[in-house]
């Protein structure tokens, strides 16, 4: 659609479809905590989801660049022919990790009905309101990050570029090799959230002081949590859900995520016009009360270890 697209409207369509199908990564966590014997393989195998994403938002540009000098639409044609062949080959070579599956469990078209379901789980509800207030500060964070930038330190765009891909780096390194290889080894899931909640809260409190040695400290506890946080918050969620609703309980997480992407960015704007470190501030008091759900939701499912 955006490769042969001739018109607005058909680039805004194109988008809506984009959409639609965002749900593919939703569904291949889901495929690989199925995979999981336990919740460390689960962990580190989210994990290597979020990597795989990882490489490809790091690469994704590169190449995207060095296509587009062939023309402005073959990036497109590129990424389509990429999907064709990813999805003919999850038809014909993925095996399906149910295999009995019963009908019990009925589609339910209703794309609101998970969020409200959601909404009454008081077993859940600590773990969703700790990944709100997550996803609520890492987007009020990053929605004015380029302007912080270039309005506190001069920052051009090859700078800020540099600094997207030093955290991407990051991201990716914790998520491919370091969770698996070092975190998990030494610090249990829950352990890890509190942990890295704080180093996020932490972080965005260097970025408010709006001073260049500290701001660049930041990036280093800024890469590390979002990376680990995301990953352990998403494991947490699927071993505490009904085994049937796994991949329900990851579409929640995503929705959520989502939700604030449009929510975020407007108080995020309002707050940057008043003072260019408050977003940074306001994410910090968020994550804050994010460790507080985490303990919340730790000491429950210590006390009730088979819920």
């Amino acid at each position: 659609m955006f490769a042969s697209a001739n018109s607005l409207w058909m680039l805004f369509l194109g988008r809506i479809i984009d959409g639609c199908a965002a749900g593919n990564f939703t569904t291949a966590q889901s495929y690989m905590v199925d995979l999981a014997k336990d919740e460390k393989e689960r962990t580190a195998n989210i994990g290597l989801i979020g990597a795989a994403f990882g490489v490809g938002f790091i690469l994704g540009p590169l190449i995207g660049g060095a296509l587009s000098k062939v023309s402005h639409s073959f990036p497109f044609w590129f990424a389509g022919g990429l999907a064709t062949v990813n999805a003919v080959s999850a038809f014909f070579f993925l095996p399906e990790t149910h295999l009995n599956r019963d009908g019990r469990h009925p589609m339910n078209f209703n794309p609101l009905a998970p969020l409200v379901r959601a909404a009454r789980d008081k077993k859940m509800r600590p773990l969703y309101l700790t990944w709100s207030f997550f996803a609520f500060a890492i987007v009020t964070s990053q929605t004015v990050f380029g302007l912080f930038v270039k309005d506190v330190f001069g920052f051009n765009a090859f700078q800020t570029g540099m600094v997207f891909t030093i955290v991407g780096v990051i991201v990716v390194l914790n998520q491919g090799f370091l969770l698996k290889k070092f975190w998990l080894e030494k610090f249990t899931g829950a352990r890890l959230e509190i942990i890295m909640l704080v180093a996020l809260a932490v972080s965005s409190l260097l970025v408010s002081t709006e001073i260049l040695s500290l701001f660049y400290l930041s990036l280093l506890g800024s890469g590390t949590g979002q990376a680990i946080l995301r990953v352990v918050i998403t494991s947490q969620a699927a071993a505490a859900s009904d085994p049937a609703k796994k991949g329900e309980t990851m579409g929640i997480l995503s929705a959520l995520m989502s939700a604030y992407m449009v929510i975020a960015p407007v108080l995020s704007g309002y707050l940057y016009e008043i003072r260019f470190s408050l977003p940074y501030i306001l994410s910090s008091f968020f994550l804050l009360l994010g460790v507080y759900f985490a303990l919340m939701f730790k000491r429950r499912r210590s006390r009730n270890p088979m819920e």
